[in-house]
């Protein structure tokens, strides 16, 4: 049979009742019983919120942490490449101005080379156009002696075999052109076919292939 408590004659009435309560040890078990499951549900409770707290603090101070870590980082690549910079500026400076002067030696290099191949392509075409038509040499002839114009003493240089082909042709182009006493056509070796080297008191007039074409390579080059 479950005990009973009765209270003190100085214990209040509850409100409605006429006589002072009596409580059983049953029910205040069953009260503390509660009051210890309330206290247990608010203590988990808590400890839930202050665990989700101290979570969240931990993953902002990670956080925190990792963002310093990697702006102190940045920085520290930043300066560290500033240094190599600062050291590389010299050797970068001098390889740019190298490279520079490279590609400027290269490009000459080629433009020498494509007017020489040029120069190459006109002689071949030219020589042919003079194994073609060989009379060629007396427009040669004459254009030197319009330029060389009236002088005391004109020496005409042609090649042996010009002057076999042509000797007549020549000398009528030279009888019209100058005063054929004082002009003296000389056979030499040293000229090219299909050339002639006038030689006045004033200077030389060279139409060889070889001279006009080494005048418009020195034209052309760069």
């Amino acid at each position: 049979m479950p005990g009973i408590i009765k209270v003190g004659n100085d214990a209040p009435a509850l409100d409605g009742e006429t006589e002072k309560p009596y409580f059983h040890l049953q029910d205040l078990e069953q009260r503390s019983e509660q009051y210890l499951q309330q206290i247990r549900q608010q203590a988990a409770a808590l400890l839930t919120q202050a665990q989700a707290q101290a979570d969240a603090l931990r993953q902002q101070t990670i956080q925190q942490a990792r963002q310093e870590a990697l702006a102190m980082a940045r920085q520290e690549m930043q300066q560290e490449t500033q240094r190599r910079v600062a050291l590389l500026d010299p050797l970068l400076q001098t390889s740019v101005v190298q490279l520079q002067e490279q590609l400027l030696a290269w490009r000459l290099e080629w433009e020498q080379r494509t007017i020489d191949l040029a120069v190459g392509i006109a002689e071949k075409i030219c020589r042919r156009e003079l194994a073609l038509r060989p009379e060629i040499v007396l427009k040669q002839i004459e254009a030197a002696l319009q330029l060389a114009g009236p002088d005391d003493q004109i020496e005409l240089r042609i090649h042996p075999s010009d002057r076999e082909v042509f000797g007549p042709l020549i000398d009528a182009l030279v009888a019209r052109l100058t005063d054929l006493s004082r002009t003296q056509v000389v056979e030499d070796l040293q000229i090219q076919i299909g050339g002639c080297l006038v030689r006045t008191k004033y200077g030389s007039i060279d139409t060889q292939l070889s001279t006009q074409l080494a005048r418009i390579a020195e034209e052309l080059a760069p």
